[in-house]
């Protein structure tokens, strides 16, 4: 299989809190600082149709992995997996929630964030 040329990637939570809110500002200026724009994101929930819309689907915890399959149709074609599967060296299983903690909680969130990210577009490429 060729190396994926393209990737379609889209956000959503599995629960409506924020919906229609842009990121937490320590986000958006965290990921600033790391040459990512985020700050025209609006939150959205995951929903069944999502299922056959991706491919795959990764999440940042066991919270939100069991949440997910709970929504999407057990028919669903994609596979939902933690994202940190594709940085096990890492050893870190979860990405911890930074949202109670400071702007230093939201830095460590995207240094496991990056590598793990560049885990899974390489497994991508190896299809």
């Amino acid at each position: 299989m060729a190396p994926a040329e393209s990737v379609w990637v889209d956000s959503a939570g599995t629960h409506g809190y924020h919906v229609g809110s842009p990121p937490d500002p320590r986000s958006i200026d965290v990921a600033r600082a790391h040459v990512f724009d985020i700050g025209d994101l609006r939150a959205r929930r995951l929903t069944p149709a999502d299922g056959d819309a991706f491919d795959h689907i990764v999440v940042m915890d066991e919270r939100n992995h069991t949440d997910a399959l709970a929504i999407l149709p057990a028919a669903s074609h994609c596979k939902v997996s933690l994202l940190m599967a594709y940085a096990p060296d890492l050893g870190q299983r979860e990405v911890p929630d930074p949202y109670y903690g400071s702007t230093r909680d939201f830095e460590r969130m995207i240094q496991l964030i990056e590598p793990a990210v560049k885990g899974l577009l390489a497994q991508l490429n190896r299809g």
